[in-house]
């Protein structure tokens, strides 16, 4: 997986998705926020299991997959970015997430 996107739409997609993500729940994957890209788009999705939200934004998408992150873990990392970084790749190597800030 490979992408490019606007900060600001991801940052924002992934302050809602964040929300639905359980705190100290007995099953780790109910605290990650679902990234899939494919055909310019990038979904994310996040689950309680009482509710679930999906959100859609565009993307440029150079190499689709799919990957599971922290929702609060990236959350924050977006948001100590501030202004500095207008677009942001989020690449996929091995089972390692590359992300790159771009101005």
């Amino acid at each position: 997986m490979k992408i490019e996107c606007v900060k600001d739409r991801l940052e924002t997609s992934i302050a809602i998705a964040e929300k639905i993500t359980g705190k100290n729940l007995p099953l780790p994957v109910l605290s990650a926020v679902v990234l899939e890209a494919k055909q310019n788009t990038l979904k994310l999705r996040a689950t309680n299991l009482d509710m679930g939200v999906e959100i859609t934004i565009p993307a440029k998408v150079n190499e689709p997959g799919i990957v599971a992150l922290p929702g609060s873990l990236l959350a924050r990392f977006l948001g100590t970015l501030g202004n500095l970084v207008a677009t942001i790749e989020v690449e996929l190597v091995g089972s390692t997430v590359h992300l790159a800030g771009k101005n």
